[in-house]
């Protein structure tokens, strides 16, 4: 019925998936198979149908300034722990094995040619096993692997094992469950008072640049020059402190060739908001949004690092939060003007690709790769999670009005499988996996929107840090009175099960390195 009901829609039905297709072992080819939908309906890149992004309307690189090339500017080398944007056979530990008359497949990682980015939980898989090389420091920004990855309660001991991690430096705004066992932290500020920069539309048919500033005064404590303590800060000290070039009194060049300081958060932003401006050939100087931007933001106080001319600029793309394209401008006819040139049934380069752990060569279409099912009599039932809407993942049990709304999560179950084990909405149940023998406690709530043999846990629940336990480090309480609400309910990831062809660290898709986030078996047992 659904299927009929696309066709005839056609070419004005589309599919959109985000991670739904993608978070499993099998997620690239399934995700392709979605994306293929769209090609056999004729929407791609049409009105009304499936269109991507339109780009960005101005760059924050060059300008009036030179944000990406400086004087002595080295530039990263090597292969990257998490073994993206790299493919086997071009390394050396492949060379040195296939001299030696041996095979060089499996690998004993997978490595991940295709992926350009993101491959947080490989990364700390390869730190865990020293592969491809070990590490000496490892920074975590905004990041709680022990908590937000399927599985990821297995990385406790990666990051309290100093022979695996020997520095481990966090930037954030609370103790979490992963920086707990951090040599360092270093305290940050929260949306409302960060420097974001620049956004690139991730919204479909539009073209704009959005521009993120602070709403507030950063709340964190200062360095004796009155700079607030956060990332940009800590970052900007720590490459003086290293002697790095691009950093210090002497380390943007503006299109003259001067060079003007970068000591604080505003030197980089501030003329990277110059630049947008300059890009988008912005002219006309806005009174109104002047006064505006100078009366109410508190970026306005640095203004003097730019020219007075630019600065007023500026304000016009602040006090609108961008620069923005009108929707029919991006349109010829029903067409897409910023659509991609090529759309491919065939990845040649797919193809072309051998599997590290298998020495195969990959399939360049769609084909059926079988999912994970790990279910057995002792535990017959699949474990998804999802977030809720008041929720991300993991500190908005932070949120005083999100926690007062919903309190704590449930264990979603269809009413069939509820009624075999006897169960009703409200019940208290342990939930055990392999992973997780000795359970989970929870509530159940019966509902016929899950699929039968499919339990439900939303995540954001389930904490241990961020102030549901008291810490005490070096004699200074933190969180010394533990706010019992914020243990409340079960996280689903510590019930995810682990791969053991690749020393027990998390189930990922062998191609994109996604991690696989609904493919693990649980029972439920009343309380």
């Amino acid at each position: 019925e659904v299927a009929e009901e696309f066709s005839r829609y056609a070419p004005y039905s589309a599919v959109c998936q985000y991670h739904g297709a993608g978070n499993y072992v099998n997620g690239t080819y399934s995700a392709y198979a979605v994306a293929l939908l769209n090609a056999f309906s004729g929407s791609l890149q049409r009105q009304g149908g499936y269109c991507s992004s339109g780009g960005h309307l101005a760059s924050y690189k060059k300008g009036p300034y030179d944000l990406v090339s400086f004087p002595g500017k080295k530039r990263p080398r090597g292969v990257k722990i998490s073994r993206e944007k790299t493919h086997y056979e071009d390394t050396t530990e492949f060379r040195n094995i296939a001299r030696q008359g041996r095979s060089p497949y499996p690998s004993k990682r997978p490595w991940f040619p295709f992926t350009k980015g993101g491959l947080s939980v490989e990364a700390l898989s390869g730190i865990d096993q020293a592969y491809p090389y070990p590490i000496k420091a490892l920074f975590l920004y905004f990041y709680n692997p022990v908590y937000s990855t399927p599985g990821g309660k297995r990385y406790e001991e990666t990051l309290r094992d100093t022979e695996k991690v020997p520095l481990l430096v966090s930037i954030d705004i609370g103790i979490n469950e992963s920086n707990i066992y951090a040599d360092y932290i270093i305290p940050d500020v929260t949306y409302a008072e960060g420097h974001y920069g620049w956004l690139p539309p991730h919204a479909p048919c539009q073209r704009f640049t959005a521009i993120r500033t602070p709403a507030i005064e950063p709340l964190t404590h200062r360095t004796p020059d009155g700079r607030p303590i956060m990332l940009e800060t800590f970052l900007i000290d720590l490459a003086e402190a290293l002697d790095l070039p691009g950093f210090g009194k002497d380390a943007i060049p503006d299109a003259t060739g001067r060079l003007h300081p970068l000591k604080q958060a505003e030197d980089f932003y501030l003329r990277g908001f110059a630049n947008i401006a300059h890009n988008a050939d912005v002219t006309k100087e806005d009174k109104v949004a002047i006064e505006f931007v100078e009366r109410n933001y508190p970026v306005a106080r640095c203004k003097g690092i730019l020219k007075d001319d630019e600065w007023k600029k500026v304000c016009g793309v602040l006090a609108r939060g961008g620069l923005f394209s009108p929707y029919d401008k991006q349109f010829h006819g029903e067409i897409f003007m910023s659509s991609t040139t090529h759309f491919y049934m065939y990845n040649e380069c797919l193809s072309r690709t051998i599997s590290s752990t298998t020495g195969r060569r990959l399939f360049g279409s769609v084909t059926y790769t079988p999912p994970l099912d790990l279910t057995s009599p002792d535990y017959p039932l699949r474990l998804i999670s999802f977030k809720r809407a008041l929720h991300t993942q993991s500190r908005t049990i932070w949120h005083k009005t999100a926690l007062e709304l919903h309190p704590t999560n449930f264990v979603l179950m269809n009413k069939k499988d509820a009624k075999r084990l006897g169960l009703r909405d409200g019940d208290e149940v342990v939930v055990r996996s392999r992973s997780c023998n000795t359970g989970k406690r929870g509530r159940v709530k019966v509902t016929g929107l899950i699929r039968e043999g499919v339990v439900a846990i939303s995540i954001s629940y389930g904490h241990t840090q961020l102030g549901a336990s008291r810490v005490v480090i070096k004699g200074i309480n933190s969180y010394a009175i533990p706010d019992p609400r914020l243990g409340v309910g079960i996280n689903p990831n510590d019930l995810a099960l682990l791969d053991p062809k690749y020393g027990y660290t998390p189930y990922v898709d062998e191609i994109g390195g996604i991690p696989d986030f609904s493919s693990s078996a649980v029972r439920v047992e009343r309380a």
